[in-house]
């Protein structure tokens, strides 16, 4: 029963200090979770960029394989229609002489 007695008796005479100091360490926690969630956001905005970048490569690269399968067809089908309209011994000559070894 002393010691409570004691205690609020303390408590009274330094309550306007004990708040004090209470709010500021209060203070000191809710700047220390902004700052960290500001943090995280930043990390979050520079991942997503890094994941911007990343995904761009990979557009060009599909970009240009595409482009090389279309060039290929392209030339395979400007073949075939120069081939068509040859004879089968002019074919055979013209394929011949473009593969002959040197």
């Amino acid at each position: 029963m002393i010691i409570i007695t004691a205690l609020k008796k303390f408590y009274l005479q330094f309550q306007i200090y004990i708040l004090i100091i209470g709010g500021a360490i209060g203070a000191w926690f809710i700047a220390k979770s902004m700052g960290r969630k500001e943090q995280m956001q930043e990390n979050y905005k520079d991942k997503m960029k890094e994941h911007e970048k990343i995904a761009a490569v990979e557009i060009v690269k599909q970009n240009k394989q595409n482009e090389a399968v279309v060039k290929a067809v392209t030339n395979s089908n400007e073949i075939k229609n120069e081939n068509a309209t040859l004879s089968d011994d002019a074919a055979i000559n013209k394929l011949r002489d473009k593969w002959t070894r040197d």
